[in-house]
Formats: C-alpha cells, structure tokens, sequence
C-alpha cells in the first residue's frame, strides 16, 4: 500500500497551494485533508479509488485525478473549484459533480452510461468532454452555458436536451452510431 508520506520536517501545512503528486502509485491520500490551502492538485497516474480525503479543500481551484481507479467523480460541493478532470478512470455516473465555479470538465475514457448535469449546480460549466463513455443519450446535458461539448466515441443514437444549450458552439459527435441521421432535426432546435 502505498500512502502519502511527508517529511517530517513539513509541519507548516499552511504554505502549500500546489501539489503535483501525480505518478506516485499512492494508494491513500488521507493526509491531504491537512493541507487546507492547496489551490492546484495533481493526482494523476495513481491508484486512488476515492477523493473522500478532499473534502477539506474547499479552496481547491484545479483538480486533475486522470488515471487511476476512481468508479465516481462525486465530491463535496466545492465553491471555488473552476477545473476538473477524471479521464481515463472507472467512472459510471456523472452524479455528484455539482461545483458552481466549474467551467471545464473532462470525463473522457470512463464508463458512464447516463448523465445528469444539473444547470443550476453547475452554473457557469462552459466546456463538457465526456469522449469515449457509454452514452446512449444527450439526455441530462442541457446546460445553459454550455459551449462546448465532445460527445465523439460514444453509443449515441438519441439528442436530448441539447435545445437548452443555448450558449452552445461546439458539438462534437464524431464515432457515434446513428446520430448523423438526427442532425437535420437537431438544426431545428435553434
């Protein structure tokens, strides 16, 4: 088991506003919660099955935790956080990602098969890539100011939603099944 160890030397857990731990092969990151301040995380490359250890990070402003084994994007609703990234994990819903600051959130490479992106908890979200999932629906996507969304590798063969996006730019649809068939009517939505 490979945990977090610190210098014992580190007592001041003040000074910190970024951490770059990614390729570590940490298994637990518990001691983090002490580090309250830390604005800038990368825990990318690891083997972490849960962030509950983040909780305490209400000053988070950059979360990145691509690569490692993580089944939920869910946390603590976090007030500041503005960017996150999961990609490539083990990921099956998108429940739970209500941060009002996040403007870019990438889910690609997971194992999600239904979103449920609330607008009003993720009220200023302007850029979605949820590439390579198990989507079958555009169906819980409909964010106001959504700009830009990568749909691209999925399964999808139905547009939902997507007429509440009215900020929306960017489509992505590339590698899905069926969709293109759609995409007259979808012109029609705007």
């Amino acid at each position: 088991m490979n945990s977090l160890k610190l210098p014992v030397l580190c007592v001041d857990t003040t000074a910190y506003i970024k951490m770059d731990l990614h390729g570590k092969t940490l298994t637990d990151i518990s001691i983090i919660s002490a580090f309250v301040h830390v604005r800038y995380l990368d825990l990318s490359n690891n083997k972490l099955d849960s962030l509950s250890s983040l909780a305490s990070l209400t000053h988070l402003l950059t979360l990145k935790a691509d690569n490692n084994r993580l089944t939920t994007a869910a946390l603590p609703q976090m007030p500041y956080l503005q960017r996150a990234s999961f990609q490539n994990n083990k990921i099956t819903t998108t429940e739970g990602i209500a941060h009002p600051l996040l403007e870019v959130l990438n889910l690609n490479n997971n194992q999600i098969t239904k979103a449920n992106l609330n607008g009003n908890e993720l009220r200023k979200l302007s850029v979605l890539e949820i590439r390579g999932n198990l989507l079958t629906s555009t169906a819980g996507l409909g964010l106001p100011k959504l700009q830009r969304l990568y749909l691209g590798e999925n399964m999808i063969t139905e547009l939902a939603d997507l007429d509440k996006c009215i900020a929306l730019k960017i489509l992505h649809l590339r590698g899905n099944s069926e969709t293109t068939n759609q995409i007259e009517s979808f012109d029609r939505l705007f």
